[in-house]
């Protein structure tokens, strides 16, 4: 057993992005039931970018937007980066609450 699992450890450390790429697409189909391919239309139907601020950027340390999606029902509403993405959670995906934000920051200028 002892050396499977090392077996296992150099796999992974040798191959890097592979493992990565093959977890990413495993995470995404399971958590969201859309494909890689999916999230590439996605993306390029939002400009290669957030649906909400548009940076190209997702975030400091990953290399992908998060996808979004519905909390009660799991439908996917499209790719955000990491602070958007941080920002609705705050609000937990509540319109009006987030409306008021917005009116506030109005109001202030």
């Amino acid at each position: 057993m002892d050396c499977k699992v090392a077996y296992n450890r150099a796999y992974r450390q040798a191959n890097k992005e592979q493992v990565y790429e093959i977890e990413r697409k495993s995470k995404i189909k399971k958590a969201y039931g859309i494909s890689v391919e999916d999230y590439d239309r996605m993306l390029k139907g939002q400009g290669g970018g957030c649906a909400i601020c548009g940076t190209t950027v997702p975030s400091e340390r990953t290399r992908y937007f998060t996808v979004d999606h519905c909390h009660a029902t799991g439908k996917v509403r499209g790719l955000l980066c990491t602070k958007c993405n941080r920002g609705l959670g705050m609000f937990n995906d509540h319109v009006q609450r987030l409306q008021s934000a917005a009116d506030y920051l109005k109001r202030g200028m």
